[in-house]
């Protein structure tokens, strides 16, 4: 009975978010409007040159691209594309949201993490299909 039990844990999806989408409704807002300049600059400033960022611009468009040149005014950028494209410098009035891109969660640590808990819970699956074997 143990055994089956352990099998259907190990068998069942781990994260509710697997099995159930998000349906979101829509509701229609205010239009978008940009950050102050002054601020937005500042910001911008404690980003090193040559990180990869998201630009949302307020027409709804948004762009993963590496940061050239910061100025009071504008932004200078270079999109991630296949093929290179040129630099754009984009005004920050038409800016909405800028962020850091991280490191997609990729790391030496997270991997052995994971490698330690599944060595883990094959050990004790091992363990109770053992005491459930011999317990009689």
């Amino acid at each position: 009975m143990i055994v089956i039990a352990l099998c259907l844990t190990v068998a069942a999806p781990g994260c509710a978010s697997a099995r159930w989408n998000r349906t979101g409704i829509s509701v229609p807002s205010a239009p978008a409007q940009g950050v102050d300049a002054a601020t937005l600059a500042e910001y911008l400033r404690t980003i090193r040159i040559g990180s990869t960022i998201t630009v949302e611009r307020i027409d709804g468009r948004s762009m993963r691209a590496t940061l050239l040149k910061v100025t009071d005014r504008s932004l200078t950028v270079q999109e991630k594309t296949r093929i290179p494209e040129p630099a754009v410098e984009i005004p920050l009035t038409d800016i909405l949201r800028v962020t850091p891109a991280g490191k997609n969660g990729h790391s030496i640590a997270k991997a052995i993490g994971i490698g330690a808990a599944a060595a883990g819970g094959a050990v004790l699956a091992i363990f109770l299909i053992l005491v459930a074997t011999y317990s009689n």
